[in-house]
């Protein structure tokens, strides 16, 4: 089976010989093509990552076109579901992409609708939190978890492939996703796909953001649970339950203590994969009917149904042990773990009311900092920003 792409449209060539590349890193530093000699087609392609495109025709091009011009066989892009704590080829599925179809009868799986677990401890967020571009010999070295390595290997030995790279897409501020490129014969520097790792973040950043507004506009963007807005509608929903038929529920708020210095010390990246490593292991250490969400800058929230006082603090306890012995680690920093502060709130005891329930639950939490009550959270027009 041949596999190819469409090369480049005449109209469609750039006279650029030498592009200053914006760092995705958030560098102030540019880097040229120059020092990197990448094919000559590499340079035409990095001006066509930017042209005016929807998310799906980006993803079919670079499917086909940005990674044959790569002397790849082709490209797989795999986005970040926020919701369902996936990497989805969901866009890929909608793209219309023949390479793609060719390249699923060979690996007996749809690529269109594949997915990869995402949890801490799974290679993909290794990939992700080590933001450097990786390769290796063998297909199943990076998906031989999810398909089979005999399957793996028959599929790359029918495509011809002698290398794979795996790209995080990725700024300082956010993940976006992983792109892997399945090369032939063709040998290109690490730093050439580095390169045009650089431009394919910048080009999907923008429609990941499009997208995700439209799809995702209850989940925080940081720690990949409920968001502020959304937590308040089902401590709404709760309570009304709550009044109806006098079903106990209780609220638990979780801080970090000093998330400020820690973003001092080892900056936002490190502060917002804090974050997100801490949703993501109070997720596992609670009910599936539990919600936890995003609260505050520095604040997680859990609610949690049918649960009285002394089980809410037993949880608050867990959560505030978890959350201690998290550490993080990005480009081999680690971080030195952050002491968490919890404090409960529950129906009826502490409040029949949200904005009872969440006054009492935010005085416990700042007794406990040693800190100022703010003010009752009584609605979202408290003002609190969401990064």
């Amino acid at each position: 089976m041949r596999f190819f792409g469409r090369r480049p449209e005449p109209g469609e060539d750039s006279p650029t010989s030498s592009l200053a590349v914006p760092d995705a890193m958030g560098a102030d530093e540019t880097r040229s093509l120059d020092g990197l000699r990448p094919p000559d087609e590499l340079q035409r392609v990095l001006a066509r990552v930017h042209l005016p495109r929807t998310m799906e025709e980006e993803v079919r091009f670079l499917i086909e076109d940005g990674a044959t011009s790569l002397g790849a066989v082709f490209g797989l892009p795999l986005l970040i579901d926020r919701g369902r704590m996936v990497l989805s080829t969901r866009v890929a599925g909608r793209c219309g992409s023949g390479l793609l179809q060719d390249a699923s009868k060979l690996f007996g799986t749809d690529l269109g609708e594949f997915e990869f677990p995402l949890d801490e401890a799974s290679r993909r967020m290794a990939l992700l939190d080590g933001r450097e571009v990786r390769s290796a010999d063998r297909v199943a070295a990076f998906w031989g978890d999810v398909v089979p390595p005999p399957v793996c290997d028959a599929a790359q030995e029918a495509m011809d492939v002698h290398q794979v790279f795996a790209l995080p897409l990725f700024t300082d501020e956010d993940l976006y996703g992983l792109y892997y490129i399945f090369m032939g014969k063709e040998q290109i520097p690490t730093e050439a796909v580095e390169l045009y790792g650089v431009h394919v973040t910048l080009a999907v950043r923008n429609l990941v953001s499009v997208e995700e507004a439209r799809a995702l506009g209850e989940v925080d963007q940081v720690t990949w649970t409920a968001n502020r807005t959304r937590f308040l509608e089902l401590l709404d929903a709760e309570t009304q339950r709550g009044l109806r038929y006098e079903t106990p529920f209780a609220v638990v708020l979780a801080v970090f203590e000093d998330l400020k210095q820690f973003v001092d010390t080892y900056g936002q990246a490190m502060a917002n994969r804090l974050l997100r490593s801490a949703a993501m292991a109070v997720g596992r250490a609670v009910r599936a009917p539990d919600v936890v969400a995003r609260y505050d800058q520095d604040t997680l929230a859990l609610l949690l149904p049918m649960a009285d006082h002394k089980s809410a603090q037993e949880v608050a306890n867990r959560a505030a042990n978890v959350l201690g012995n998290i550490r993080v680690t990005i480009r081999a920093v680690t971080a030195q773990p952050v002491t968490a502060v919890t404090a409960v709130a529950a129906f009826p005891e502490d409040g029949r009311s949200r904005a009872q329930l969440l006054e009492r639950a935010e005085a416990a939490l700042a007794e406990r900092r040693g800190k100022a009550v703010r003010a009752p959270a009584s609605g979202d027009e408290q003002g609190r920003r969401v990064a």
